[in-house]
């Protein structure tokens, strides 16, 4: 199986449907710090708090606090892991598939231990969701001419493949199920998208007019976005499918939106939005290095995750530190004097843009020497403060700027210990 990494709909715990009342994402892009350099395929936020990550060489990583620091906990063995699913901070399922066959492990205590609860002998397990906290659906690559697909209705503890039987040549791809209540939606390697709307007591074919379905995405019941190396747009639950145009080349490792918004990336350090129902897009954000191999938002939250070839994790979302003052889209751009001045050792700086746009703040030294990057990303129009914690520094006078479509603006501030 060549693995195409790609996008997953992280079904909401305890819910029947997504929940439409969330806010849409917004903030700035950060890099996370994951402390390795191999590939990271599949990533799983409980909410803005909690994501699992899972990688090559039996990798997994888990981060309880924003991403601010990621852990790299046991796994179930040292083969190659392609998707996750998390529950919460202590619980979570990964598949793997070595060449003596496919398995897929549960952990309750944060992966200080594992236990093996599915073994097929062939195949290739692609992905694991749950509509609930007890039921949840796996599937895999075809096995003797029907696809892989197993149950459960006790929290992942035990699969059941009776009364699942599809029969079917096509692959299936890595984090490529969508699941949203009783609604399944499975991508391949063909234009047809593999459905059920009963949880898999039956499935059918929908015809999207793609070369292949890596990903797919709902924003509620009607709205939804389907491709890979193109893509297709439903507006009637994806029973007709529309051709959407998107930027750049390659097929797509992710999608993901949210009301009028949508997200995508193509295997490259690209991700691309739109905030029109996919009529015009852009260039949101530009990793500084690797391939994305997965994208996701937060279940119960409004906090967007990708995972990189090379280790990278990227995170989009107010961070810690920078938060929202007001809703109401300022009339100019403004940097306000931090408060309070002097200070010892926490200080916070306001600042305003009328227009979105990629706004950095950084920290100079009285010699015009950068010590610190307090911001460095995309944001949307409006008011936010920032917090600046100076307690690995010297006393003495130091200069913050502000740098966001052209507006440029320094103010000066002193650090008394």
């Amino acid at each position: 199986l060549m693995l195409l990494l790609n996008f997953q709909n992280q079904a909401l715990v305890g819910k029947k449907m997504k929940d439409l009342s969330l806010p849409v994402p917004s903030g700035v892009w950060s890099e996370q710090t994951s402390g390795i350099a191999t590939a990271l395929y599949s990533i799983s936020a409980v909410d803005d708090n909690v994501a699992w990550i899972a990688g090559a060489a039996g990798k997994v990583l888990r981060t309880i606090n924003k991403g601010l620091t990621w852990t790299t906990v046991t796994a179930p063995n040292a083969n190659d892991i392609y998707t996750i699913y998390a529950f919460d901070q202590n619980k979570a399922i990964v598949t793997s598939s070595p060449s003596t066959g496919t398995f897929a492990y549960i952990t309750t205590n944060g992966g200080a231990n594992w236990t093996q609860v599915l073994a097929q002998t062939g195949g290739f397990f692609d992905d694991v969701q749950f509509k609930d906290a007890n039921n949840g659906l796996l599937y895999g690559d075809p096995v003797g001419g029907r696809l892989t697909l197993f149950k459960t209705t006790n929290g992942g503890f035990n699969w059941d493949s009776a009364g699942l039987y599809y029969p079917t040549a096509l692959a299936g791809w890595n984090n490529g199920m969508y699941l949203n209540g009783d609604k399944v939606f499975i991508g391949t390697n063909s234009g047809n998208l593999i459905y059920s709307s009963n949880f898999g007591s039956s499935f059918s074919l929908l015809a999207t007019g793609l070369t292949n379905t890596y990903v797919t995405w709902f924003n509620n019941a009607s709205i939804g976005v389907t491709g890979g190396a193109s893509f297709s747009a439903t507006t009637n639950g994806g029973t007709n499918w529309a051709a959407l145009t998107v930027p750049g080349t390659g097929n797509s490792s992710g999608v993901t939106g949210r009301q009028n918004s949508w997200w995508t990336t193509r295997q490259g350090t690209g991700v691309y939005f739109s905030s029109d129902n996919g009529t015009t897009w852009s260039t949101q954000y530009t990793a500084p290095a690797g391939s994305f191999y997965h994208l996701t938002m937060s279940r119960n939250g409004s906090t967007i995750w990708g995972v990189r070839s090379n280790g990278g994790i990227a995170r989009y979302g107010l961070v810690t530190g920078i938060n929202p003052i007001s809703s109401t889209t300022p009339d100019n751009y403004s940097l306000g004097q931090n408060y309070p001045n002097p200070f010892n050792p926490t200080t916070n700086i306001n600042f305003s843009i009328p227009k979105s746009g990629l706004v950095t703040m950084k920290v100079f030294d009285i010699l015009g020497k950068e010590v610190a990057t307090l911001v460095n990303g995309n944001f949307n129009a409006g008011s936010y403060t920032v917090d600046f914690n100076a307690s690995n520094y010297s006393s003495g006078v130091y200069f913050y700027r502000l740098d966001v479509n052209g507006f440029t603006e320094v103010k000066r501030m002193m650090l008394v210990k």
